[in-house]
């Protein structure tokens, strides 16, 4: 305060003393403890609004940090190592005498051949792409949402979301051979423009020089070409057996479907809605698994119906109740059946992508069932999450 404004300062004073009378020392102990109180509370709120403040910018910053690693570790590529061999450059893939294995960070691996000829074309987060010039392999890769891997044999396509099989492409001979253990493929290339998809417990062979393709069960007698019998004669199984699952749907819409579904055999209604499957026409083969379980209930055909099913629905949406009714629907028909490792498995996981730690009973069941089979390691995962 400078001195011109000092004499004014003096005057105020003298006029508050004058209004009021000298406060006691009591009165002014009180009144400094009310103003010291009131200027506490001032400064715990600014206190705590500032922490409040910093706990935000805290929250943010850490969800921009997580969120910006999620992303981070979402897109990075999985990682890979191959033992029994080398991975060459431009991919180019080099195995020892005995064969080799790529290990993939997702517990997927591919063990090639010998002989093989062929190289990793690239590695997403996703999954991998390889080409094989000649030779086999087996492949076993994890299902996992999202999961995206090619395998392109000769001048045919495997796409796989989550399978285990051995492929073959002999070059030489044009051939390719594709035996399915678990899960589901698809296969495109000569002969099968519009795409083969293939189900667990099927081989496929396809000869492109003689125009052939073969679809039957592992383990089933390869049957001969039947070139020599007119095509009219045919029956529906044999035109399966060929590869003409067009044909098949054809003329069962030729003779009218409701009067096919309605009156042929079990055996000529399982043909159509495999037809169906390999075709991707999924009403009929949808329309074909109902009549098969309606008309011969409590039948082998009328069990695999109800698997079957399970992987249309499936297929049509990966997280669906309907497919997981199906698979209940199959394991309480057929506990000892042929797909019942399967139907568990594609259960497991249905209800995992729905809600993770709904599957966890389910896992330990499996892994009691089949602690060796094709969905051990996705049950292992599942049951991680249990662990303290």
């Amino acid at each position: 305060m400078n001195q011109a404004s000092r004499p004014r300062s003096h005057e105020f004073a003298g006029l508050v003393r004058s209004a009021h009378q000298e406060m006691s020392t009591a009165q002014k102990l009180a009144g400094w403890h009310a103003l010291r109180r009131r200027t506490l509370g001032h400064e715990r709120r600014l206190r705590l609004r500032r922490l409040a403040a910093a706990a935000s910018l805290l929250v943010a910053l850490t969800l921009a940090a997580g969120i910006a690693i999620g992303r981070s570790l979402a897109s990075s590529p999985l990682k890979y190592s191959i033992s029994a061999g080398e991975v060459g450059e431009g991919g180019q893939l080099r195995v020892d005498a005995a064969g080799g294995v790529l290990h993939f960070s997702d517990g997927s691996e591919v063990r090639l051949g010998a002989a093989l000829h062929g190289r990793l074309v690239s590695v997403t987060h996703d999954g991998a792409r390889l080409r094989l010039s000649d030779g086999e392999a087996e492949v076993s890769v994890v299902s996992r949402p999202n999961a995206n891997w090619e395998l392109a044999a000769g001048p045919y396509s495997v796409a796989v979301r989550g399978a285990h099989f051995e492929v073959a492409w002999r070059e030489r001979e044009q051939t390719l051979r594709l035996s399915l253990r678990s899960g589901t493929v698809s296969v495109e290339g000569p002969l099968a423009t519009d795409g083969i998809t293939l189900y667990a417990g099927q081989v496929l062979t396809i000869r492109k020089p003689e125009g052939e393709i073969v679809v039957r069960d592992i383990g089933a007698p390869e049957r001969p070409l039947r070139a020599r019998a007119p095509r009219s004669e045919l029956s529906w199984s044999e035109l399966l057996t060929e590869g003409r699952f067009s044909a098949v749907v054809a003329q069962a819409e030729a003779r009218g479907l409701e009067d096919v579904l309605s009156r042929a055999s079990s055996a000529d209604l399982a043909a159509l809605a495999d037809a169906a499957r390999f075709s991707k026409n999924s009403a009929v083969a949808e329309s074909a698994l109902r009549a098969e379980r309606a008309r011969f209930p409590e039948s082998a055909g009328a069990y695999d119906a109800a698997f079957l099913l399970g992987q249309l629905y499936e297929a049509k949406s990966p997280a669906s109740s309907e497919a997981e009714s199906w698979y209940e629907t199959y394991l309480s028909e057929a506990p000892a059946g042929a797909y019942a490792a399967e139907a568990l498995g594609h259960k497991m996981l249905v209800v995992e992508r729905r809600a993770r730690r709904a599957a966890i009973p389910i896992a330990r069941e499996y892994l009691e069932r089949f602690p060796d089979g094709a969905y051990e390691r996705n049950a292992q995962a599942i049951l991680a999450l249990s662990q303290p």
